[in-house]
């Protein structure tokens, strides 16, 4: 989910907008990196590199996709588990209607 932020242009993934007080308050916020979530990340830019660029067979992208798919869900779980606070604040956020 990406949310990019341009002065008086916000708006979350379900189309509610974000104002500029709403930014400046979740810009603040600080987020636990840990090793094993630094791991999966790295791991993470490499598939999607090689998914983007490599000429691969199909077996072979099906393969690579599904291990990029097990590896967001365990980077999800583990940035959810290192940061629930930081992700309630946020989920409040992004329910704005």
């Amino acid at each position: 989910m990406a949310l990019i932020y341009e002065k008086g242009t916000n708006y979350n993934e379900k189309g509610g907008k974000m104002d500029d007080k709403m930014f400046d308050d979740l810009k603040d916020l600080r987020f636990t990196m840990t090793n094993k979530m630094q791991e999966i990340l790295t791991h993470l830019l490499f598939l999607k590199q090689a998914l983007e660029n490599e000429k691969l067979s199909f077996r072979e992208r099906k393969l690579m996709q599904k291990e990029f798919d097990n590896l967001l869900k365990s980077f999800r779980k583990e940035f959810q588990v290192n940061n629930p606070v930081q992700v309630q604040i946020m989920r409040s956020y992004l329910n704005i209607k």
